[in-house]
């Protein structure tokens, strides 16, 4: 099992550290799909061996960024497209980037904001399930500018 697993959504959406960081990748894989997982999203800038994923049958999406940084918004919306086809078919998905925090919490906080929560609801509920989530300033930024560009202010003078 990867270190520093847990669901922010029970039974549907979590983060934990990469799979095979501190084991063995298929040990760690076998380990999430006992827990419900039946797809992965790595944010690592290295994806995971395509073979070991396909031998537990898991979905997989590779979205590589580098360690402390922010998500484009291209790839907040694929992954939200992502984690939303995967729980629409019952699939539990696990995000997971190095240690399973900065790149992890901002993602999963994303979804959370894609499903109406407010950027501040969003942190609260994915720091709750897992301290010290979303690392930086940049990291927030995200979340906060993913919030506005889902819920633009109508221009005043603007009808409908």
């Amino acid at each position: 099992m990867p270190g520093n697993f847990s669901y922010v959504i029970p039974g549907k959406l979590a983060g934990s550290a990469e799979p095979g960081r501190f084991g063995d990748l298929r040990s760690d894989l076998g380990g999430l799909s006992r827990q419900g997982i039946g797809a992965v999203v790595s944010l690592t800038e290295t994806a995971l061996d395509p073979g070991a994923l396909s031998d537990v049958g898991f979905r997989y999406l590779h979205l590589p960024m580098r360690d402390f940084s922010a998500p484009t918004r291209m790839q907040i919306r694929e992954f939200v497209q992502f984690v939303s086809e995967c729980l629409a078919d019952g699939v539990a998905v696990v995000v997971h980037c190095g240690a399973g925090i900065g790149r992890t919490g901002t993602m999963i906080a994303c979804y959370l904001v894609s499903r109406g929560a407010t950027p501040s609801q969003a942190l609260g509920q994915v720091r709750a399930a897992r301290p010290g989530s979303v690392e930086t300033t940049d990291q927030e930024k995200a979340i906060r500018d993913y919030h506005t560009h889902l819920n633009p202010k109508k221009k005043r003078g603007s009808r409908g």
